[in-house]
């Protein structure tokens, strides 16, 4: 194991124990032990019973160092499945099977005679029409969809009467030299602990020195109460820290923040945990230097579907988004900021790689990022920072790359819900990790299916125009493309009633946005605060076209990107920008290093020389490039079909201009200088999302998966 030495940790800490507050090991010195990169499963032990006498047909065992859950079950318990051929079984243990780590056993059925049955991904859901591809009637197989567990005829009469569920509880994956674990929508670096075990290591000597820990604490979906969880932090067997957790019934974890100072000299550090079932995630274990002082923190707040030009809209006399406005009276704001493409997978990978879409390679729905990408925050990660994710799932899931680098990623399916965003967010902030903080939080509050709160339907219904509700509107306008909406009347007021649901939601994510700020206020944590979006949305602007990813126009690239950092003063720039600049800036704005691999350019502290070149590529096969004021849309085969706008005598790009007025074309020069700039610096990966994910990308509007 490599291990990286200060001058000062010997003198506090062994030097051993590796953590940079600051830049990479920067001038603060401290020490610090990761613990998640040092994890032993043979460190954890069995301090009680596994079983549960109030659960008779379901138990907890340990095999090999790991626990499997066991359900026995019966063939008269599966009935006919609303599909032909198919038999379910309706069980809420069965949710356990999508919450399987990477590198976890396989599920099994086992009969008394040894006959298994192996486990396969939910590939025989119904289609649209209920029929069923050919052969799943004959597969001796099973699989699970929820909580229920779904297999044929054939695979029940080869188990026979009785038989056994074995589903595995796993302790995480190596990533790297982390290890790594996965408990529903949570994330990150650490481990899985199960009650009635407990998790020990040795510890050099040190002085002055806390354990630091985020617990990501779900039930286990079994029959019957939930019993508290116990926890208790000892060193060399005197007690340190014993607290009592409250389990909901949710499989969904719970972000609780866990800290206690330790006693000074070596000894063996235990954490262990009594009580019912359930699931505890131990995220993000270190053991630091003791600190009074609160780190820096850098959040973003990426507000998706976010158009920029309602950071101009006006209500009842004010602005429609008033702490946006009042945040932007503080800030750097960029009024030409874009993002390099038109829907959320491939944007959010730009604004998190620093790469356009055609380097980083994440332009279709299937596709992920590779693990080797350095992200921005697997930058800050390597640097000695704490990184943390807050995202409404979607396309912004770790089945598509996006979780690298974040010690604790969390991407919930609320629809726009933010109340579970801010419940995680506390734990994140209230946690006396000595380290800088980088800190994302992204919401699909703005995103279709658009719905208002009642507190804003109250007070501005009648001025937003609020009447049916986004179902009724998109069905009497027919759906998403609808040509010449603005020449039939009864699409022109259905679009404003559609339009205003968009503003109201805005409304809401203003306010969600407000609550942000002042919870980073109240933990000491306001220090560098970014707002941006990873698009915009169309309203029959061009095309009749409504929502987003398809054409590149401003009202579906153009973002809003406002910055407040010490020492960066208020301003309003319009020199264009673009997403992939955001890596690059921060760093800067942060005195750390970039990474060589990132291609945007440092914009905060002022706008480099000369008019620089910043495009972007549709999954669709068309792309678009600005140059100050001007812009291209390039579509066809090869990009061959071009047009040109000039955006401060037409910003609604309504009239090109003729080919014999316009500059050098920025595409031939690109082709003639850089012949592979479509080619991605390494081919990404194909994504896995599990069916509850297809299901949320559905309900967002991603019926085909883009």
């Amino acid at each position: 194991m490599a291990l990286v030495r200060t001058q000062r940790g010997a003198a506090r800490l062994a030097a051993a124990l590796a953590l940079c507050v600051g830049s990479a090991c920067g001038p603060s010195g401290r020490a610090g032990l990761e613990l998640s990169a040092h994890f032993d499963p043979a460190g954890i032990v069995p301090i009680g019973s596994t079983g549960s006498a109030a659960l008779p047909d379901v138990n907890l065992e340990r095999e090999g160092g790991e626990r499997w859950l066991s359900l026995q079950l019966t063939a008269e318990q599966f009935a006919p499945a609303p599909w032909p051929g198919t038999f379910g079984l309706e069980r809420p243990e069965v949710n356990l099977l999508s919450l399987r780590s990477e590198g976890d056993g396989a599920p099994l059925l086992i009969a008394p005679d040894g006959t298994r049955l192996s486990y396969v991904e939910p590939w025989f859901v119904p289609t649209v029409d209920g029929e069923l591809p050919d052969g799943v009637a004959e597969t001796v197989a099973f699989t699970a969809v929820g909580p229920r567990l779904l297999t044929t005829r054939a695979a029940l009469e080869s188990l026979g009467p009785t038989f056994e569920l074995r589903v595995p509880l796993g302790r995480g994956y190596r990533r790297g030299e982390r290890r790594r674990v996965e408990s529903g929508a949570v994330s990150g670096n650490g481990f899985l602990l199960w009650p009635q075990e407990a998790w020990r290591m040795h510890l050099p000597g040190g002085a002055d020195r806390q354990f630091s820990c985020v617990l990501a604490l779900a039930g286990l979906p079994l029959a019957g109460p939930q019993e508290p969880l116990d926890l208790e932090l000892s060193f060399d067997g005197v007690e340190v820290l014993r607290r009592s957790l409250p389990v909901t019934e949710s499989i969904e974890p719970e972000l609780v923040e866990f800290s206690a100072p330790l006693p000074d000299g070596a000894g063996t550090l235990q954490l262990a945990v009594r009580g019912g079932p359930a699931r505890l995630a131990v995220l993000a274990p270190r053991v630091d230097t003791q600190s009074t002082a609160r780190p820096r923190t850098v959040a973003v707040f990426l507000a998706d579907t976010f158009r920029a030009d309602l950071l101009g809209e006006s209500l009842d006399g004010g602005p429609l988004l008033p702490h946006l406005a009042e945040f932007g009276a503080g800030a750097l704001e960029f009024d030409s900021a874009r993002s390099p493409s038109n829907w959320t997978l491939p944007a959010t990978a730009s604004l998190f790689t620093g790469l356009n879409p055609v380097a980083h390679g994440v332009h279709e729905p299937s596709h992920s990022l590779p693990p080797e990408t350095i992200t921005l925050a697997s930058q800050l990660r390597a640097l000695g920072w704490r990184t943390a994710a807050i995202t409404d799932g979607g396309f912004v899931r770790r089945a598509f790359g996006l979780a690298q680098g974040f010690e604790v990623f969390v991407e919930e399916s609320r629809f726009g819900q933010l109340d579970v965003g801010f419940a995680h967010l506390e734990a994140l902030l209230e946690s006396p990790d000595p380290r800088p903080l980088f800190l994302l939080f992204h919401s699909y509050r703005a995103h279709e299916p658009y719905f208002v709160d009642e507190e804003t339907r109250l007070a501005h219904g009648a001025q937003l125009g609020l009447g049916r509700d986004y179902e009724s509107l998109r069905a009497a306008m027919g759906g998403t493309q609808v040509p010449h909406v603005a020449d039939i009347p009864e699409n022109r007021i259905a679009l404003q009633e559609l339009r205003g649901l968009y503003k109201g939601g805005a409304r809401d994510l203003d306010r969600a946005f407000g609550r942000f700020l002042s919870r980073l206020e109240h933990h000491g944590r306001r220090d560098v605060v970014l707002f941006t979006s990873d698009h915009g949305e169309g309203f029959g602007d061009h095309d009749g076209f409504i929502g987003h990813g398809m054409g590149l126009w401003e009202e579906q690239v153009r973002v809003p990107l406002l910055v407040e950092a010490p020492g960066l003063a208020p301003a309003r720039r319009a020199d264009p920008v673009s997403l992939i600049d955001v890596p690059r800036s921060l760093c800067e704005l942060l005195d750390l290093r970039p990474h060589r691999r990132w291609r945007g350019r440092a914009v905060f502290r002022g706008a480099p020389d000369g008019e620089t070149l910043r495009y972007g590529l549709n999954h669709a096969g068309s792309a678009y490039a600005v140059r100050g004021a001007h812009k291209w849309i390039a579509e066809g085969e090869d990009l061959g079909e071009r047009k040109l706008f000039h955006l401060r005598d037409d910003p609604e790009e309504r009239a090109a201009l003729i080919r014999e007025t316009w500059p050098e074309d920025p595409f031939e020069t690109l082709e003639r200088t850089r012949p592979a700039w479509r080619v991605p610096v390494r081919p990404p990966l194909d994504a896995a999302p599990s069916s509850a994910v297809s299901q949320q990308l559905a309900a967002l509007g991603y019926a085909d998966g883009g």
